[in-house]
């Protein structure tokens, strides 16, 4: 079960020139924690954007040609080919729940103009029913917890990963910088 569903956009008020347009910062935070009703185990799953948007009329060609290509690639794909909105947001894989579809967009539909700069983070963590971290387990038993569900879908880690653990326990499982 869900037992939160935080999603926030917040415009910070910063502005910058970046790559010679004129650029506000927006900050999305989508963080999502569940529990398994017949194990106890706890996930949390959070998604943070950085994106640094402008008004300049020269982005709209830009992002016109973008989805042209994104449409065509998803085409071949065999994809579902108008996901452009959720793209212009950092979300071009997400799914969303159709009760809270209408919601998610009125917040996001609050952003300005078009991106220049989107940084996306994607974040989990689990817990056995015991509270414990899967973080810091040292034995070799392949965990069932979202995290590392999700992160079969990118492919396996080898046992020596040295990725970086944050003290919260969360585990980076996907990162993207994408600009203009």
């Amino acid at each position: 079960k869900v037992t939160k569903n935080e999603f926030t956009v917040k415009a910070t008020g910063k502005k910058k020139d970046l790559n010679g347009f004129d650029t506000t910062e927006y900050l999305i935070t989508w963080d999502v924690e569940t529990e398994n009703t017949k194990t106890g185990e706890k996930s949390k799953s959070l998604m943070t954007t950085d994106m640094w948007n402008s008004m300049d009329p020269r982005l709209a060609k830009a992002h016109a040609e973008e989805a042209t290509y994104d449409q065509a690639y998803r085409k071949l794909m065999h994809e579902p080919s108008d996901s452009s909105e959720m793209q212009q947001y950092g979300f071009g894989t997400v799914r969303i729940n159709s009760a809270d579809q209408k919601k998610f967009f009125d917040k996001l539909r609050t952003i300005k103009g078009h991106p220049v700069s989107t940084d996306v983070k994607w974040e989990t963590a689990s817990t056995d029913p015991n509270d414990k971290s899967d973080a810091g387990k040292k034995d070799d038993t392949p965990s069932q917890s979202v995290d590392s569900a999700i992160g079969s879908l990118f492919g396996s880690k080898s046992k020596q990963d040295d990725s970086p653990k944050k003290n919260d326990g969360m585990t980076t499982i996907f990162s993207s910088h994408i600009e203009i």
